[in-house]
């Protein structure tokens, strides 16, 4: 029975991929839900199904929340790497990463002007549902992971001035 489950949970994440639902107003891209699932596609040696989740991922709205879906997808494409070996999705997306690692930097650059304030990533909203801005947890945590998880990752690339700047980042954060 346990197996069965698994095997159906499995099927549906392959026919869902990215999508949050299908058949119905929810079928749309969800994050996290949608890196987190491909994590686990990749944890159960489905990496093409993981490559194009996490390949999808980068076409997706950022206007929401945009440091939480960031950190996201660098913790997504760093589980993925590991878990895949494939460096080819890592060079071809660190054009885009490289762009967000400088964002991030603007943004700690820019903080501190309470020493409460310092070492954190500017004001977001919070969920889809809480319009407010606020220093989230759960956005500055997915992007502290996200910036050590692709250090790594870049290091073993050849990236290694990409990967000291998120080290060093991170360790601002």
């Amino acid at each position: 029975a346990v197996a069965n489950a698994l095997r159906a949970l499995l099927v549906q994440s392959m026919v869902h991929t990215w999508r949050y639902s299908v058949g119905n107003p929810y079928e749309q891209f969800s994050f996290p839900e949608s890196p987190d699932a491909a994590r686990v596609m990749a944890e159960y040696g489905l990496a093409p199904v993981a490559r194009s989740m996490l390949r999808t991922s980068l076409t997706r709205d950022e206007e929401r929340y945009r440091n939480w879906k960031r950190g996201e997808r660098l913790v997504a494409l760093a589980e993925y790497y590991r878990l895949s070996g494939d460096g080819a999705i890592i060079r071809q997306t660190t054009p885009l990463l490289r762009r967000w690692v400088a964002d991030f930097g603007r943004q700690l650059g820019a903080s501190g002007r309470s020493r409460l304030e310092r070492g954190l990533l500017a004001r977001e909203r919070y969920s889809s549902d809480i319009p407010d801005r606020v220093y989230g947890l759960h956005s500055q945590a997915v992007v502290w992971e996200g910036l050590r998880s692709m250090a790594g990752a870049w290091r073993q690339t050849g990236e290694g001035e990409l990967a000291a700047r998120s080290s060093a980042l991170a360790a601002r954060l």
